[in-house]
């Protein structure tokens, strides 16, 4: 049997409720969260096992990985913040700006 991989958007009370009944769940997990609030996002992390990255993390990793394979051909890697926006922008299909 695969397992069933959830993501909840909201990590306060009741989305930490979740949380515990999807545990209970055989064949099921929660895979991903989010929520605005840090402090209740690193709960529910905790209480679901999943680390916390927030967006921004999760695309500079995959672009200083793309450009770490890419590197072979060049001498440098960077990833500075106007090449992370617009990779943001490509992904989500949206106008991003960082705090």
């Amino acid at each position: 049997m695969s397992t069933i991989r959830y993501g909840l958007v909201g990590a306060g009370m009741m989305g930490q409720e979740h949380i515990r009944n999807v545990a209970l769940l055989e064949g099921a997990e929660v895979a991903a969260l989010a929520d605005p609030d840090a402090g209740m996002r690193a709960l529910a992390a905790d209480l679901a096992g999943v680390p916390v990255r927030t967006l921004k993390e999760r695309l500079r990793a995959q672009m200083a990985w793309s450009q770490i394979v890419r590197a072979k051909l060049r001498q440098e890697v960077r990833a500075g913040q106007d090449d992370l926006i617009a990779q943001m922008r490509r992904e989500l299909g949206m106008s991003v700006v960082l705090i």
